[in-house]
């Protein structure tokens, strides 16, 4: 891909808020890459151990020792070593198929050459979308919403095994606390994340379709040059993949 082609890369990752705190704190390379093996382990480690550490200190993780010990809440376990992981390691896949097919509608001729300010217009306003703080302080204030009037603790079959009080009064000790307020929230920051990146996506997308695209209906790809388009949703399979494995096992629980 040539200069003149690269000003029309677009990433929905690279440089939103998120992306730039996780960079001051060395997460993030500062030139280069994005650092997702090191954030998956970080963040899970961050959101899994200390419940674990916790759990197995006060003879709470393993069966035998409580009725239901920590270990038999597969949810717990899947939700932090599997599927907060795939939501840090796909933002690999965004990155790389947007930066890779958002320029061809330049390169394949779809854009036509007295579209083309418009087109750098459709992604200027993208970048301004990503790079607002406004999406994130919403994202924020919907988890400190959440924390601060989500049910009473006794209603949560999840957090049983961090009871420290009696049977009909509970009490939570510091793993499900930690659970409860810091891992809890973690996932579902970066699940707000995804779903704000599926909306920048669809707005790109469609602004794009509203220029005048030089369309082929004879084109080979049967879809008048927009064929490579079909390539986008691969990009978020692994969030799809977390996304279902929560889901099914929090469905399989209520059955």
């Amino acid at each position: 891909m040539n200069a003149q082609d690269s000003e029309f890369e677009i990433s929905l990752v690279r440089d939103d808020l998120l992306f730039r705190l996780q960079r001051r704190f060395g997460l993030i390379p500062p030139d280069h890459g994005l650092g997702l093996i090191r954030r998956a382990i970080f963040f899970s480690l961050l959101a899994w151990l200390p419940v674990v550490a916790w759990a197995v200190f006060n003879g709470r993780a393993l069966p035998g020792t409580v009725s239901e010990p920590l270990l038999q809440h597969f949810g717990i376990h899947v939700r932090f070593l599997l599927a907060l992981p795939l939501l840090i390691v796909g933002e690999g896949s965004v990155h790389g198929m947007t930066i890779r097919l958002i320029p061809y509608f330049h390169t394949s001729g779809l854009i036509r050459k007295e579209q083309r300010e418009a087109f750098r217009e459709v992604l200027r306003g993208i970048f301004q979308l990503r790079n607002s703080s406004f999406p994130w302080i919403v994202i924020a204030a919907l988890i400190v919403a959440w924390i601060g009037f989500q049910p009473p603790s006794q209603d949560k079959h999840e957090l049983v095994w961090a009871n420290i009080g009696e049977p009909t009064r509970f009490n939570l000790g510091f793993g499900g606390w930690w659970l409860d307020h810091v891992a809890q929230p973690i996932f579902f920051a970066l699940l707000c994340a995804w779903l704000w990146r599926l909306i920048l996506l669809f707005l790109l997308l469609k602004r794009i379709a509203a220029l005048d695209l030089q369309i082929v209906p004879a084109h080979s790809d049967r879809a008048g040059g927009l064929g490579f388009l079909e390539r986008l949703t691969k990009a978020f399979s692994l969030f799809a993949f977390a996304l279902s494995a929560v889901c099914w096992l929090h469905a399989s629980r209520t059955m």
